[in-house]
């Protein structure tokens, strides 16, 4: 709460007489000053400006950083391309996975599993990147090898969004594979809106057989995306907002 809210003008002078004479007559001595939190501060021969300071500062209510509103997420979030340590907590990551499970759902079928990958796991998908990438290009250099196993280092956590289509005779494969989409969103806003930084990757290996036979897909399966998570290593881009009425027309 800014200091302006809380002292009018008239009340600030006020106070700073009031202070002006506490001083002038604890000039030399010890004050010891208690707030109503207990808090109690001593000093020797304190200044006027000092004094005010450490007695409206205690009323300054402090907040620790709370998630922020789902609309606000919704209108606000972005990408982090660049992330680094650390990565979710054990409750960040449980509130994020659990916001996928909320996806839209035509027949509440959950078509979507999803693979966890932390730790040396990453090192063990690296490989499972170069394997891929050796299948076709079987030349490549030492520094492109290393390139590509890096390319699963890039974030602390990486979750991997599976389509796990059912058999349903209302709902298609592609609403099915639509909705592992959304669980993946989900859990982007849900990073964001928890200040953790997230970006959504496809590429090359998100389509290759050998990779879907590492991670243990079926043929029905698809690999939706790599969500990326960790901390942002920059800050992020300026916020462009977009007209609603460049894209939303009445019908």
């Amino acid at each position: 709460m800014p200091y302006n809210s809380i002292f009018s003008t008239k009340s600030l002078i006020e106070n700073y007489r009031g202070l002006c004479v506490v001083v002038k007559q604890k000039l030399n001595a010890c004050l010891t000053v208690s707030f109503k939190n207990r808090r109690q501060y001593r000093y020797t021969k304190p200044s006027t400006l000092r004094i005010f300071s450490l007695m409206t500062k205690p009323m300054i209510k402090k907040h620790s950083k709370a998630p922020m509103s789902a609309i606000e997420a919704l209108q606000t979030r972005s990408s982090s391309p660049r992330l680094t340590e650390p990565g979710p907590s054990p409750q960040s990551l449980t509130y994020i996975c659990k916001s996928a499970l909320r996806a839209a759902d035509h027949g509440m079928i959950r078509p979507w599993r999803f693979l966890i990958v932390e730790g040396d796991s990453r090192e063990k998908l690296g490989e499972l990147f170069l394997k891929a990438s050796l299948t076709k290009s079987p030349n490549l250099k030492p520094q492109q090898k290393e390139i590509i196993k890096t390319k699963a280092l890039r974030a602390p956590t990486i979750i991997i969004a599976i389509a796990n289509p059912q058999d349903h005779p209302k709902v298609p494969i592609i609403e099915q594979e639509y909705s592992a989409a959304a669980a993946v969103q989900n859990m982007s806003l849900a990073a964001f809106a928890l200040g953790i930084g997230s970006v959504w990757r496809t590429g090359a290996f998100a389509y290759d057989a050998i990779v879907h036979e590492g991670l243990g897909l079926n043929k029905d399966e698809k690999i939706i995306g790599f969500l990326y998570i960790g901390t942002r290593s920059s800050a992020a881009k300026p916020f462009v907002e977009l007209d609603t009425t460049d894209y939303f027309k009445a019908w």
